[in-house]
């Protein structure tokens, strides 16, 4: 703090000072009943309540060092969550053969109820530590102490019914219909109706194969279908609005009013996929070889996004069904039984995918719908969908290094190639590719970098059987091609004087290293760009397991029946060319393959005794 820097509470600290105590609890009673009409039908009724609550009980003493130098004393939180659901479901089942007819059908109706309670107490400038957050209201200033909350309802109501028939076991048909209503859609957009319909043809019972002793399976398999995504927030179709208090004052009053803080919309309703599947499935020679592959294509529309609005209308975004995209995709299963002998066994399963993710309609040809966006400066999106471009598209500048003259600069003025964040850039400033050559660098700069999807990705398992008792398990995943934003970077990657730094800014840009690419130190270049974008491919040993069946005498036997011992691991080793701990991460629920500095994945090992008497 005396040479500038800003206070802080170490880790070590908060351990030791803070109270952080979580309280839940979680009930479930789930019971069934069931009446048999008659052999051929039955009635099943359903239901369940689920309630989950937990307590949250902050507390940060007046003593540490951000408090003393903020003068703010103790801040102490409560919050408490009740989450409780209801469903009921009653089925109806019908079963029957006839000859080489066999007829089977479900129709039921299921209903949910969802409510969420939601209380937060929060207080700041408390000089008595010794009660930590059992004092709420022990303030010198009452205005120190908030309070919020809030209720949520959501309703779901489902019909449904599904045929199932199948000829002498060679051809096999089953029809399907939902109609499902959600309550946070719009009045009157609330239903959506899913059919669907799936063909199997068990090739291997025809009569041509009845002589083909080799052959365990051989089928083709036919899906279509519409399903519903309805994963949005309840009431996100209203206009809702916030209260506010001690920020609206007329003379010596205070005043308690209400501003609108979202958009309705009247057409908000189901995201729709609709998908179409084909399927092999073989096995042959007593299932030494098993193969499954699948081929799909899926397309959604109406898509659930937050639309960027306007900024005349005073609100940045709204909720809207807009846009759709198209998954197409291929997926294989090889399972060999290599080697089967009295002593020793040995199996393989290869896992090898693929999935290609396209936006086919956002609205407008050129408009973005960003699904992330950039934290330094909110400002620029670095995910987002585009028609015509993946679905977990990467968008950012183009990178060029930084100015190593001053000559370059005023070059660059003529030809315009390039462009930086200041209009006045000096050397050691970082300078990006001037899409337009207009010499502003804005969104008509943003470039496509690439997809976080991978090209093709699986896995692959060796199963071993030595001797009698021991068993060894070798299981590698793997993953190919795309790409990974490690937003990391724009703290500790760059020139900014306000966070902590990676390594490799020791090389940054100085007069002593004037041909470095590296932001000079001191200058905040928050922009993301393809500099933090890299390769995300990987092969990983996932896991070994190690189990012996410990032999046993037949007196032995009358006391213990089994006993074992076991060895397991998990993430031995990562392959990688990413510079980071793991391409392998997610720190957001919004996109797919995004850093912002998570931890590496513990590597852990586990020994295990069984005892079965």
């Amino acid at each position: 703090e005396s040479s500038g820097g800003t206070p802080f509470n170490s880790p070590y600290l908060v351990a030791k000072n803070t109270v952080n105590e979580i309280h839940s609890n979680y009930i479930m009673v789930s019971p069934t009943l069931k009446y048999q009409i008659n052999r051929r039908m039955d009635l099943k009724l359903r239901g369940s309540v689920t309630n989950t609550s937990s307590e949250s009980d902050y507390y940060s003493p007046s003593f540490l060092p951000v408090a003393i130098a903020n003068q703010t004393g103790g801040t102490a939180t409560i919050t408490e969550n009740s989450t409780t659901k209801y469903i009921g479901e009653l089925t109806r089942n019908y079963a029957r053969k006839i000859k080489a007819h066999d007829i089977s059908s479900v129709v039921g109706v299921t209903a949910e109820h969802w409510e969420k309670d939601y209380e937060k107490l929060t207080g700041s400038g408390y000089t008595n530590d010794n009660l930590t957050y059992k004092n709420l209201l022990g303030l010198v200033h009452p205005d120190n102490f908030s309070a919020s909350s809030y209720v949520q309802y959501q309703d779901k109501l489902s019909g449904f019914a599904r045929f199932n028939y199948n000829y002498r076991r060679r051809y096999y048909l089953t029809l399907t219909l939902r109609g499902d209503g959600a309550s946070n859609f719009a009045q009157d957009r609330k239903w959506g109706f899913f059919p669907a319909v799936a063909f199997r043809w068990s090739i291997m019972n025809e009569k041509c194969f009845d002589r083909a002793a080799w052959l365990n399976d051989l089928s083709l398999r036919i899906n279509a279908g519409r399903s519903g995504n309805d994963a949005i927030s309840p009431y996100m179709s209203l206009a809702s609005f916030a209260s506010a208090y001690s920020n609206w004052i007329f003379g010596d009053d205070k005043l308690l009013i209400y501003t609108a803080n979202k958009l309705a919309n009247s057409n908000l309703t189901w995201e729709t996929t609709t998908s179409y599947n084909l399927g092999l499935s073989f096995a042959g020679w007593g299932s030494r070889v098993v193969l499954e592959a699948d081929a799909y294509v899926s397309d959604t529309d109406d898509l659930l996004l937050s639309m960027r609005n306007t900024q005349t209308t005073g609100y940045n975004t709204y909720y809207a069904n807009a846009g759709s995209t198209r998954n197409i995709g291929q997926e294989v299963t090889l399972t060999t039984r290599n080697i089967v002998t009295k002593g020793f066994e040995w199996n393989t399963t290869l896992t090898v995918a693929h999935n290609s993710q396209l936006v086919t309609s956002v609205g407008s040809e050129s408009e973005v719908v960003p699904t992330y966006t950039n934290p330094r400066t909110t400002s620029q999106y670095m995910y987002g969908y585009k028609k015509g471009y993946p679905v977990n598209a990467i968008w950012g500048y183009q990178y060029e290094g930084v100015w190593h003259s001053d000559e370059d600069i005023a070059y660059n003025k003529i030809t315009r190639a390039y462009v930086s964040q200041s209009q006045n850039p000096k050397m050691g400033h970082p300078k990006y590719v001037d899409v337009n050559h207009d010499g502003l660098l804005d969104e008509n700069d943003m470039l496509f970098l690439g997809s976080s999807d991978p090209v093709v990705y699986g896995g692959l398992q060796n199963n071993f059987l030595i001797g009698k008792g021991l068993t060894l398990g070798v299981y590698f995943t793997y993953s190919l091609g795309g790409y990974i934003y490690n937003i990391s970077e724009l703290y500790a990657g760059s020139g900014s004087t306000s966070y902590n730094k990676y390594k490799m800014m020791l090389g940054a840009w100085t007069e002593e290293n004037q041909t470095s690419d590296i932001c000079k130190a001191g200058f905040d270049d928050s922009l993301a760009s393809s500099k933090s974008v890299y390769d995300a491919s990987w092969f990983r040993l996932k896991a070994v397991t190690l189990n012996y069946d410990i032999p046993l005498s037949k007196k032995a036997k009358k006391v213990v029946k089994e006993l074992s011992v076991g060895f397991s691991s998990d993430n031995l080793n990562l392959w990688k060319v990413y510079p980071g701990f793991d391409p392998d991460v997610n720190t957001s629920s919004d996109v797919f393959r995004l850093d912002n500095g998570s931890l590496p994945r513990s590597r852990t090992y586990a020994f295990n005794v069984q005892v079965r008497f």
